[in-house]
């Protein structure tokens, strides 16, 4: 059986810019154990050959730290849109803060944000995250928000063993990015 945390509908609330190298997260709790399948972010609107990667990190003191997965580097469509992102299966433990989000290649999507007061606990690092390399563990918050999240949300497979590898790195020349 399969359940999903975060934001998984666009709600047209506002927008996160996009940038080079910038990561945006956002705080969730797990309901049980699992295995990590997708990702999901929504996109109020993109310009075509915009790319992105879904990232989910641990959650140390209420803070991003580790970096648990991320998924291939993968072309976010033009226009408004919700883009899969696949995992391969990492472990996700019972009642665990995780921190979910997406880097991107360029300026150019607008990631849609859900702004109401339910205590959003929303992290930036501002083209420090490289979505070429991912670091190891998260590289500093440039800045933090509590009343908003990007919409992302990650699918777990309940029943599964979990522990899969992370993708091999990506390279946005392999992609026709240069």
């Amino acid at each position: 059986m399969a359940y999903t945390i975060g934001l998984p509908t666009p709600s047209g609330e506002g927008s996160a810019p996009a940038d080079s190298d910038r990561c945006w997260v956002s705080k969730f709790t797990s309901g049980a154990a699992g295995t990590m399948v997708q990702g999901t972010v929504c996109f109020l609107g993109t310009t075509g050959g915009t790319y992105g990667r879904f990232v989910v990190l641990s959650s140390t003191g209420g803070e991003p730290d580790a970096v648990l997965a991320y998924s291939e580097i993968t072309v976010i469509p033009a226009g408004a849109s919700t883009t899969v992102f696949a995992l391969n299966g990492e472990a996700v433990a019972a009642s665990t803060d995780y921190y979910l989000g997406i880097v991107t290649y360029d300026y150019n999507a607008a990631i849609d944000e859900e702004a109401t007061a339910n205590g959003y606990s929303k992290r930036l690092a501002n083209g420090t995250f490289s979505i070429v390399t991912p670091p190891s563990t998260w590289p500093g918050t440039d800045a933090s928000y509590t009343d908003n999240s990007p919409s992302v949300s990650l699918v777990i497979e309940t029943g599964g063993g979990g522990g899969g590898a992370r993708p091999a790195s990506s390279s946005l020349t392999t992609l026709g990015v240069q």
